[in-house]
């Protein structure tokens, strides 16, 4: 159990240490033809209590390159339309997913209705700083851009949640910066219109409910496309995070349950790592119990999961004791979304 214990949180040092490396790789700057224009597609599906903020960010927004803004209804039943209409000041076009329902077909009607050569998409719910468009014409084209999405909120459980989520987010860069990336995100996600409708004929997961950034990536990933990433804050949109724990659940088993993901090793390790963590920590309690030296394991592993969650803590010092609180509520949340079921969530099918 000893030998397992320092095992486990040496590996996950080292693993840490591992992604830092790579995430440090990653260039600020990239060569090629900069972004010329910009079409702004923005599916949506009864987002009438969490569009108002990505509204007001495109008002205040200060940019003179050439965008458009494309907003797609995936079968709204709500006022999001109504809201849209009345609170927006710039210029836009609307448009309906008239397919089957699903933010994948909907934002395949975005793209086809926008009418410049490059793409970003939004989430309905994030906002951004004033200069965050105009900062994206700084960007050389590629097929894929990768850019960042900071989880924000001014709640317990939130914060919680934005933990886990700058975990995820080590992982991510840390490959990417060795160019293997496993995730990307469709809050704040860019491509070349000719590419993604190129790999729209050869892509088979139009069935499946989500997913519709991570197999645009892993489509381009094996077309062996040309994809940029990007860790630089002013790239960045910001999403609120869910406000209480129960909401944080519900949001991880959507994600965990709408996906049907292709693995391989560098998808699977986070997974593997976490769980062995996991036990690993059981052991030291009880190894700590009977001889508390053992208990700077825990020390141990506060630190890697300092290091790996830097991005957030640093944002705000005091997010440091969250990351205590975190050594407790990790467990239990863990224990939680994988050991009980939660009704299948209706948001966006």
């Amino acid at each position: 159990m000893e030998i397992f214990c320092i095992g486990v949180f040496s590996l996950e040092l080292l693993a840490i240490f591992y992604l830092l490396i790579g995430k440090s790789r990653i260039p600020k700057s990239q060569d090629g033809d900069q972004i010329a224009a910009i079409s702004f597609v923005i599916p949506f599906h009864n987002e009438q209590d969490r569009i108002l903020p990505l509204i007001q960010a495109i008002n205040a927004s200060d940019y003179s390159g050439k965008c458009e803004f494309v907003f797609v209804d995936d079968y709204s039943t709500d006022d999001t339309v109504q809201i849209l209409q009345d609170q927006i000041e710039v210029p836009y076009r609307f448009t309906k997913n008239q397919d089957k329902r699903g933010k994948k077909r909907a934002i395949h009607k975005g793209v086809m209705a926008a009418k410049y050569k490059f793409i970003i998409t939004w989430d309905a719910d994030i906002n951004f700083k004033p200069d965050y468009i105009q900062n994206l014409f700084d960007l050389p084209a590629a097929d894929l851009i990768v850019l960042p999405v900071r989880m924000t909120s001014s709640k317990l459980a939130g914060k919680l949640a934005s933990i886990e989520f700058s975990f995820i987010e080590t992982f991510n860069l840390g490959f990417s910066g060795f160019r293997k990336p496993i995730a990307c995100n469709g809050a704040n996600l860019g491509f070349k219109k000719s590419t993604f409708l190129a790999l729209r004929k050869l892509r088979t997961d139009y069935d499946i409910p989500s997913g519709d950034d991570l197999f645009l990536l892993w489509a381009m990933l094996k077309s062996e496309k040309e994809i940029s990433i990007y860790k630089n804050k002013s790239f960045a949109v910001s999403t609120e995070a869910p406000a209480t724990f129960l909401d944080v659940i519900k949001q991880r088993k959507r994600w965990k349950g709408k996906m049907k993901s292709p693995v391989n090793f560098e998808t699977a390790l986070p997974v593997i790592l976490r769980f062995l963590v996991m036990m690993a920590s059981g052991f030291a309690i009880i190894l700590g119990i009977q001889q508390p030296l053992f208990f700077l394991l825990f020390l141990l592993k506060f630190v890697i999961e300092l290091m790996a969650s830097w991005s957030f803590i640093k944002q705000q010092y005091s997010h440091f004791f969250l990351l205590i609180l975190h050594q407790v509520w990790y467990p239990l949340y863990a224990l939680v979304l994988v050991g009980i079921p939660f009704r299948k969530e209706e948001r966006w099918t």
